[in-house]
């Protein structure tokens, strides 16, 4: 009986899925606490402003569709994730790490948005290291456009499918 290690188990998880899941909550989560901080008796001004600040922040590559009014967000958007390299899960897990260190520094109520943000930053770090671990086994997602196949000269004999990874179910 073959066993499987723990890394595999580890690998074996979609987290990214999981990742774009929870960090689609994110916005909402910032923005929520902070408005529960400002109804605290022990309220602090700052940190609730942050905290909504980076709710919106988040929310504007995490949910597109809230801005959906305005058409100079999409642009916004694309700089974000292309320019400023957010589309990788290292820079988006870092900038995901300092915004949440910054809200759990200030306290208050704002402290589970700061822990939640942080959560998204592992997130990431855990679909990274998914995603590495498929590039070195030759699996691709189910969502590849295959157009960087051609230009490195992949061959569909190595390539296979994320879900027939462990056979079908």
């Amino acid at each position: 009986m073959a066993s499987i290690s723990y890394y595999e188990h580890f690998t074996a998880v979609d987290w990214e899925g999981m990742s774009r899941r929870v960090g689609r909550l994110s916005p909402a989560v910032c923005i929520l606490c902070a408005f529960a901080a400002s109804l605290a008796p022990s309220y602090d001004f700052l940190t609730s402003v942050w905290a909504t600040m980076v709710g919106l922040v988040l929310s504007i590559w995490e949910m597109p569709e809230a801005y959906w009014l305005l058409p100079f967000m999409h642009e916004l958007k694309q700089t974000f994730l292309e320019d400023y390299k957010l589309k990788l899960h290292t820079v988006r897990s870092a900038v995901y790490g300092v915004l949440g260190y910054g809200i759990i520094v200030g306290g208050s109520f704002c402290i589970l948005a700061g822990y939640y943000v942080v959560l998204c930053g592992v997130l990431y770090i855990f679909a990274y290291v998914n995603r590495r671990s498929d590039g070195e086994s030759g699996v691709i997602d189910q969502h590849d456009t295959g157009e960087d196949d051609l230009e490195y000269g992949n061959d569909e004999e190595r390539v296979s499918l994320a879900s027939a990874r462990f056979g079908t179910f």
